[in-house]
């Protein structure tokens, strides 16, 4: 068995002055949809919930546009404080894999950054997330995969700091696997959109996990992690 142990890292450097360039990726893709929703469901302001918001980087970032009614979904209670002391009681205490944390037809829009690497299995995450989504929502989900058709669950140590402990938290899961879980779900409408980093991003000395960026001899930038990962990213996209 393996822990996840990594998260802590978001209590000690948060970015909220400093908004990744992933979130710029994610609000031009809920906005590019948010037209289309006012024009068909502009009787309400759209409802927007991140799951595994962390200390509430993206939902800070997301405030700025003012076009969200914002909600988050966090597991860990330390990082569920500091995300709603900065932000406001809007950050809920809770797992993706309690379906019970909402309720059904909730939200117009659900989000998932990076999170979905932490799970050996999508299923009941899907799952309950389709069942918060409001009829024909968005749900986004963002990060690391595989763009073939292998997906790759990994297991790691810092024999150095965490000896005898296991961690997990980097999985790559397959493009196609997800596609085909999410239509078993009755998940469609599927877009699959690849994130081109636009900026250099140096190696973390505190953080060596934490991803980095490297330049190829054809002037493009790869982004690497402290485990050797080559990390490609997208944004997959389905509606209910």
């Amino acid at each position: 068995d393996s822990k996840r142990l990594e998260d802590t890292c978001y209590l000690k450097h948060p970015r909220y002055d400093k908004p990744l360039e992933i979130f710029k990726f994610n609000e031009s893709i809920l906005l590019s949809h948010y037209n289309d929703f006012v024009q068909n469901f502009n009787q309400h302001t759209p409802e927007l919930l991140d799951i595994g918001a962390a200390v509430g980087e993206f939902l800070y970032y997301m405030q700025r546009n003012n076009k969200f009614k914002l909600s988050g979904l966090e597991k860990l209670p330390s990082l569920q404080k500091q995300a709603n002391k900065k932000l406001g009681d809007i950050v809920k205490n809770g797992d993706v894999f309690d379906v019970n944390c909402f309720k059904e037809n909730q939200f117009d829009y659900i989000s998932m950054t990076n999170t979905h690497m932490i799970f050996d299995d999508l299923a009941t995450p899907f799952k309950n997330i389709r069942t918060w989504l409001k009829p024909d929502g968005l749900f986004l989900m963002t990060g690391a995969f595989n763009p073939n058709k292998y997906s790759v669950w990994v297991r790691y140590k810092d024999v150095i700091n965490h000896n005898s402990e296991l961690e997990h938290g980097w999985n790559i899961h397959s493009l196609f696997g997800v596609e085909h879980l999410l239509k078993k779900t009755g998940f469609k409408n599927f877009s699959n959109k690849k994130f081109v980093i636009p900026i250099d991003i140096m190696r973390d000395k505190e953080n060596e996990l934490r991803q980095y960026t490297f330049e190829t001899k054809n002037n493009e930038r790869i982004i690497l992690n402290g485990l050797s990962q080559h990390v490609q990213i997208y944004a997959t996209s389905a509606s209910k």
